[in-house]
């Protein structure tokens, strides 16, 4: 899992973004510790997708 900080600095994107993103269902988020959490898989996957 990855925190939110990492992901919006690896993806480049805002907050916002990942929030319709996982509202939409594209990039799922999890809480864990009150935090919001990716996996690493699907990061990769946008990733590879963006590039």
């Amino acid at each position: 899992m990855i925190d939110e900080a990492v992901v919006i600095k690896r993806l480049r994107k805002s907050r916002a973004t990942l929030w319709r993103w996982n509202a939409s269902g594209y990039l799922p988020c999890y809480k864990l510790g009150g935090k919001n959490q990716y996996k690493q898989s699907d990061v990769e996957r946008i990733e590879k997708g963006l590039k």
